[in-house]
């Protein structure tokens, strides 16, 4: 469960979010956060689950672009948290991705980045590199479900059923 100053924080920073417009530059951004006037290590915290975590939190897509068009402004982001790496919410580099995520997990980071129009974290070699190994895994187990037994067969219809579920189908 989330602390309820940084959920209260999140939430403001969310609400200014949602006051600009849908194509304000990331310093209006960073001055709309920094005119919050938060406590510096709970604005800090409050961006990371927005950054990580927006799923949790309301009106998604009228928010979500901006703090990430932010998130990956290094110049915006430094004015706003320090120069200190240490002084950073702790947010993932563009560049990584969590192996350990499930397919299901992926398709969700893919389908919001796209909706999003994240169009420069799509065209990342290492989100193509996972969706080209998606597509491919789907392609074998088309390949192989012929020669499946019932039992299989139920072993894969009901982690398709995981998996969609997982997505929200």
């Amino acid at each position: 469960m989330m602390d309820r100053d940084i959920w209260n924080a999140a939430s403001r920073i969310i609400q200014s979010l949602i006051q600009l417009d849908a194509h304000a530059s990331t310093a209006e951004t960073r001055i709309a956060i920094e005119t919050l006037d938060l406590d510096d290590t709970l604005m800090k915290e409050a961006f990371a689950v927005l950054d990580s975590s927006p799923g949790q939190f309301f009106d998604t897509l009228r928010w979500h672009p901006k703090l990430r068009r932010l998130r990956n402004d290094t110049d915006e982001l430094e004015r706003l948290f320090g120069s200190d790496e240490n002084d950073a919410p702790e947010t993932q580099p563009e560049s990584v991705v969590d192996i350990g995520m499930s397919w299901a997990g992926f398709g969700k980071l893919y389908r919001r980045l796209a909706e999003t129009c994240e169009v420069d974290a799509i065209k990342q070699p290492v989100c193509r590199e996972q969706l080209a190994k998606g597509m491919a895994t789907a392609d074998a187990l088309c390949a192989l479900q012929d020669s499946l037994t019932d039992a299989q067969l139920a072993v894969v219809a009901e982690a398709l059923q995981h998996s969609l579920a997982q997505q929200g189908y």
